[in-house]
């Protein structure tokens, strides 16, 4: 039997502590880190290695224009662009596409494979979705104001999505906790994706049905109380749009107690109690795999305010 949203609560507030809360929205800028020009990932400092990027401690295609690490240099900040928030972009765009997130410039918009549809979005127009009646991207119901849309994946590498998540995770907290990562942050930095640190590498996922319910950014990092026993030692709890993930940040700690079964506890989400637009669908998936995933396919369900038939011959794919 699943525990109550109260039975949850309690389990984390006896034994996790937040050692990062962060709500990005609108605002100034927030910094993490120190001026000492030490990268908090590799140890290597100035003149070795320099800090002339801006590292956003949160991706910022995920929303974040606020929260910037100072302490990251620009070898890891390349080498995390490229090897890690690369695929987590992929796995998330039809998600930020929904809920309308920008990114560094804009919205994301999406393109079937076959080149038959597109779901786009404006500022001055909304969000639009042009499809043709022999693809097989969007099933409209006009009575009902609805459509069924099946989105397909750009190809990611799954272990590199647990990977990025658990960066961002060590990118939010203070340095002073980062004494407890070491082993993590070396495999964060492994080119190799098929080297793992846990088994398996689970990730907790839900999607809040309405209008983007997350309007801001949230990103928690719960680390054990000193006087609890449970494991594991850290999670990150992260949340944008319509989506939340919960996963398991591998600690040394963890290393050190040797193999376990861990039970996850889902944190309790503000959402749970809010059926205004539906249930909340809870699930989860193993982001082990370090293979190329190129034919996964996400469905998702939308209103719509209006639908309208275009002559093929003016419309532009």
């Amino acid at each position: 039997m699943s525990l109550s949203i109260n039975e949850r609560l309690d389990f984390f507030e006896t034994n996790y502590d937040p050692i990062a809360t962060y709500h990005l929205d609108k605002g100034g800028k927030l910094y993490i880190g120190n001026d000492d020009k030490k990268c908090r990932f590799c140890g290597e400092t100035e003149p070795n290695v320099t800090f002339s990027n801006v590292a956003h401690a949160v991706p910022e295609f995920l929303g974040n224009k606020q929260l910037i690490l100072k302490n990251e240099c620009d070898t890891c900040n390349t080498f995390v662009s490229e090897n890690l928030e690369n695929d987590l972009d992929k796995y998330t765009k039809p998600f930020r596409l929904a809920a309308q997130i920008k990114g560094k410039k804009k919205v994301p918009s999406y393109k079937t494979k076959d080149k038959k549809s597109r779901f786009e979005f404006s500022s001055s127009e909304g969000a639009k979705i042009i499809d043709r009646e022999d693809s097989k991207f969007a099933n409209l119901d006009i009575e009902n104001k609805s459509i069924e849309t099946n989105f397909h994946l750009e190809p990611h590498r799954p272990s590199a999505v647990f990977k990025c998540l658990v960066k961002i995770a060590l990118s939010v907290i203070d340095d002073v906790e980062l004494s407890k990562f070491t082993n993590t942050i070396s495999w964060l930095l492994e080119p190799d994706h098929s080297k793992t640190i846990c088994k398996p590498q689970i990730l907790l996922n839900a999607f809040i049905p309405g209008p983007k319910p997350n309007k801001a950014v949230t990103i928690i990092v719960l680390r054990r109380k000193a006087e609890s026993v449970v494991a594991p030692y850290c999670h990150l709890v992260i949340c944008f749009g319509n989506i939340a993930y919960q996963i398991v940040v591998p600690s040394d700690v963890d290393i050190t107690n040797g193999t376990q079964t861990v039970k996850l506890y889902r944190f309790p989400l503000p959402f749970e109690d809010n059926r205004k637009y539906g249930n909340i669908k809870f699930g989860q998936e193993d982001i082990t795999n370090h293979e190329v995933v190129r034919d996964k396919m996400l469905p998702m369900s939308f209103s719509f305010d209006e639908a309208i038939k275009l002559d093929p011959s003016t419309v532009s794919l």
